[in-house]
């Protein structure tokens, strides 16, 4: 547990697949990873054994012979046998539990329960650092006051195939929430799906699954994340608690194990016959053609038969006789010695905050909510995100139905005080940075370091259709308001910092650099890392993560064969319009992409009340770590706000009001219009 009783964290992982598809390293970057984030403790969620492959194997022992003694023998020679074999898989981690949720009914079955039992009383019985637990739909005690219990689900059967990575997710959570006699807990955490996922208010309740922990070769519902998953619970000063979800991306070192595995003392010939192995096991045929079609001096087949005969009696290679093949040694996979540093050497880290329908100028718009959250989670990142719908328009009656501010009738109005607003929090952040600064010098390198970079995408209700315009270009105004706010502002502080080392221009330069309209290609890039931003022109969908699944294929399908290779890389996709909020992990031919949906600033609209949904609102703040070749490698994903409670007191004036008067829209309005210099209309 971490330092302070605010605050702890734990890894979840799921699906080690003991012994048939199980790697050691991974479960050796767990601990690691255990160790770096100083978990309380370690929750695997179901498929810690391979049941029926256990099942299996010891029914080939079990035809050996007809005697039931000899029969009983056998089985509990094989039981001691897998226990001692999985108590050496499993590392210890100083004073860290592992609670291991079985899942007997589908993965683990009877004998994977007994083998547990059994490397537990190994462990020290139930003193020991393993807790078993058979309840599918357990609570894991969480020691931070206050909090609760982490409630831990596994399927009872077999899942049904989903293509949406949150169908197995949801169902689950469904069928428990319609079963329980219980209040909702604080946190689900859902383990065989194969996903990586993170809804911070499913059924109101933050809920994470974690991905598989071994090497995917099958895929029976909705796998395709190999991961570990560390959980970080703080309690916030409004006594709420904030759950922050870091997925950690195994997929890059399964790309390169077969690499990994090789013997360092190799001769340049043994290497050579190596690399014809990497794409696939082969024939000796293949694997003289793989050869010579990249060598320069072409091999005869006595002089490959030689290389590949030392290598097999090396036991680097094995020979399937049914197959007529070659393959690396799967041994010497299950033997790679890989360290987390090796994993994240050279990473590149990029950090940003989303926000996504603002909506200013409808009445129930969290305004002062943004203007307090934004600036203190944009204090330390790159970049502020806006994905879509600054203002909220004129269309759809907008005049006259009530959704407006009386003082924002007129898209005009609703883009100047936007742009007002934006330019006050990126000043503040400014201001927060500046004071950290060690030589507060108004050098042209020190403005640059405190002025944030500031990225926006027009959403629908930017568009002239919403605006009653049609010759207009979405958000042009805003842009022009901020940039000219921006340097109004910074003009200011360098007078006031008795400044004159940068002329105006330079001042100028420096806003436009920092702000970026996102272009035809819906991708822009902070720090050289491309991420793509889309605002669907869709409906909402049942399942979560639908949407995100939807426009992080888009992307990869859109620029798959670009001749920018960038475009062909992007690992990051930001998604907005559903007023919902999640974030997942997709992947596609060894490449994970994740996909960030924030919600939206609105507390409530009439609209969506006539559907019966339930507006989400807060942003994301989030971290993503990349290696060199801009693969995905791990994240550290935020809501800002879990609660209804966390909503500033000056917008729960407008939003809990079940009778709103002209005195609490008129103070609004007076009160943005006095900080913002807002004209009234």
């Amino acid at each position: 547990m971490n330092n302070d009783n605010a605050s702890t964290s734990f890894v979840v992982i799921s699906g080690l697949d003991f012994p048939k598809r199980s790697r050691k390293y991974l479960m050796d970057l767990t601990k690691q990873v255990a160790e770096k984030f100083k978990a309380a403790f370690v929750i695997v969620a179901g498929h810690a054994m391979n049941g029926a492959y256990l099942e299996n194997q010891l029914k080939k022992r079990l035809k050996a012979t007809r005697d039931a003694e000899t029969k009983v023998q056998i089985r509990k020679d094989f039981i001691a046998e897998m226990a001692s074999s999985f108590n050496e898989f499993l590392p210890t981690i100083k004073d860290v539990n592992y609670h291991i949720v079985v899942a007997e009914r589908i993965y683990d079955r009877e004998i994977g329960y007994e083998i547990l039992k059994e490397v537990q009383k190994l462990r020290g019985g139930a003193q020991g650092d393993i807790r078993l637990f058979t309840d599918s739909e357990v609570k894991i005690p969480v020691q931070l006051p206050g909090f609760g219990d982490v409630r831990v689900l596994v399927p009872r059967n077999s899942s049904w195939f989903y293509e949406n990575v949150t169908g197995v997710m949801q169902r689950l959570i469904n069928g428990f929430a319609l079963r329980a006699n219980s209040d909702p807990p604080p946190l689900i955490v859902v383990g065989c799906t194969g996903t990586g996922a993170f809804i911070p208010r499913y059924r109101g309740i933050p809920c994470i699954a974690t991905g598989t922990h071994h090497k995917l070769q099958q895929q029976d519902s909705t796998e395709n994340m190999v991961s570990c998953t560390v959980v970080t619970i703080d309690k916030k000063d409004s006594g709420v608690f904030q759950v922050t979800w870091n997925p950690i991306d195994y997929r890059t070192v399964i790309y390169n194990e077969k690499e990994l595995a090789l013997p360092k003392d190799l001769a340049r010939c043994h290497h050579k016959v190596l690399q014809t192995l990497m794409p696939s096991s082969a024939s000796m045929s293949t694997i003289e053609f793989r050869i010579n079609s990249m060598a320069k001096n072409p091999w005869g087949q006595e002089k490959v038969e030689k290389t590949v005969k030392e290598l097999k009696d090396r036991g680097v290679i094995v020979y399937n006789k049914t197959e007529n093949r070659y393959a690396i040694a799967s041994d010497l996979i299950n033997k790679i010695n890989v360290s987390l540093s090796d994993l994240f050497k050279n990473s590149k880290t990029l950090t940003f905050v989303q926000k996504s329908c603002w909506h200013v100028g409808a009445l129930k718009t969290l305004y002062w909510t943004v203007l307090r959250d934004e600036p203190k989670l944009a204090e330390d990142v790159d970049a502020i995100v806006v994905d879509g719908d600054v203002n909220q328009g004129i269309s759809h009656n907008y005049e006259y139905n009530g959704e407006l501010l009386p003082t924002m009738n007129g898209v005009d109005k609703q883009q100047i005080l936007a742009a007002k607003m934006q330019a006050k929090i990126i000043m503040d952040v400014f201001a927060a940075r500046w004071a950290k600064l060690s030589e507060k010098r108004c050098t042209k390198k020190a403005i640059d370091r405190c002025l944030v970079r500031f990225i926006f995408k027009e959403g629908n209700h930017d568009e002239p259709r919403f605006s009653g315009s049609k010759d207009s270009i979405a958000l042009k105004l805003f842009e022009n308001e901020l940039a000219s706010q921006l340097v109004s502002q910074l003009n200011l502080f360098l007078e006031a910092h008795k400044c004159s080392e940068l002329k105006n221009s330079e001042v100028e330069a420096l806003v436009k650099a920092k702000m970026v309209r996102v272009g035809e290609t819906s991708v822009t890039k902070v720090n050289g890392v491309p991420i793509g931003l889309m605002h669907p022109h869709q409906g909402k969908t049942q399942a979560k993560g639908q949407r995100i699944q939807q426009t992080c294929n888009y992307f990869r399908e859109r620029f798959i064969d670009s001749h920018d290779e960038d475009l062909r890389k992007i690992a990051v996709v930001g998604v907005a319009n559903f007023h919902e909020a999640a974030a997942i992990c997709t992947a596609a031919f060894g490449r994970t992409m994740l996909g960030i949906m924030t919600a939206s600033e609105v507390y409530d609209t009439k609209f969506e009340q006539n559907f019966n949904k339930v507006v989400e609102f807060g942003m994301a703040k989030v971290k993503v770590e990349f290696n060199e070749s801009g693969q995905f490698l791990s994240a550290s994903v935020q809501y800002s706000m879990k609660s209804v409670n966390e909503i500033a007191k000056e917008d729960q004036r407008i939003v809990f009001c079940d009778a709103l008067t002209n005195e609490v829209v008129s103070r609004q309005c007076w009160e943005l219009s006095k900080l913002f210099d807002a004209q009234w209309r």
